[in-house]
């Protein structure tokens, strides 16, 4: 909300409605019409999707709330809430209908990557790569062997659905300060020395070039 208020002129404010928590009203087609924004919850989605004490969902579309139609845009904030594509937050954002979807992350894979498959998903990623059977057997499998047809294609789906925002670009302004480097160097006691030289000897003998200094 506050970041609406704050890009949106105050002429071409913008209608916003808050949908989530107990107070929330049951929403029709024509209800969501009066707004122009509709912001919610993960967990809010997740409820909506699959009802407790149900264990499938109902088909979409519905007749009222948030699968009752197709969105003109479906924005993910803090994407990665959807990395693992088996849980129920992910299954209830790729079951909403929209004519486009975006997802903003700052850490697109946390684990492995296994976390962008549902990015893919929920993208309409078509191809086959949709499927996780088939993303794991084309793309993660023949990545993990080293294979560069594999690593090919990851540079070929990313740069297709990935837009990334560098610290460069002149239209961002962090306000971050200047990077500044200290050195604090420090006496190490006789028995401290002996065991630091030790594991430097060690590591530079395991790899020359990433020895300690």
């Amino acid at each position: 909300m506050y970041q609406i208020e704050r890009h949106i002129k105050e002429e071409h404010a913008l209608r916003v409605l808050t949908y989530h928590g107990a107070g929330k009203k049951q929403m029709t087609t024509k209800d969501f019409d009066n707004y122009d924004v509709v912001i919610t919850t993960y967990a809010s989605l997740a409820m909506e999707f699959i009802p407790r004490r149900q264990d499938k969902p109902d088909p979409v579309p519905r007749k009222n709330g948030l699968y009752s139609f197709e969105w003109r845009r479906v924005v993910l904030d803090e994407g990665h809430q959807i990395r693992n594509s088996k849980t129920k937050i992910a299954v209830a954002v790729c079951g909403l209908l929209a004519r486009s979807k975006w997802v903003l992350t700052g850490t697109p894979i946390v684990n492995n990557l296994k976390d962008l498959y549902s990015y893919v998903k929920f993208l309409n990623v078509s191809g086959g790569l949709e499927q996780l059977d088939c993303f794991n057997s084309q793309l993660i499998r023949p990545l993990n062997a080293g294979d560069e047809h594999a690593s090919l294609l990851l540079q070929a789906i990313m740069s297709s659905i990935c837009l990334r925002r560098k610290k460069e670009m002149d239209f961002i302004n962090l306000g971050l300060p200047e990077l500044t480097n200290y050195v604090h160097r420090v006496q190490f006691l006789d028995h401290e020395r002996e065991k630091y030289e030790a594991f430097q000897y060690v590591t530079s003998s395991i790899w020359p070039q990433k020895a300690l200094y």
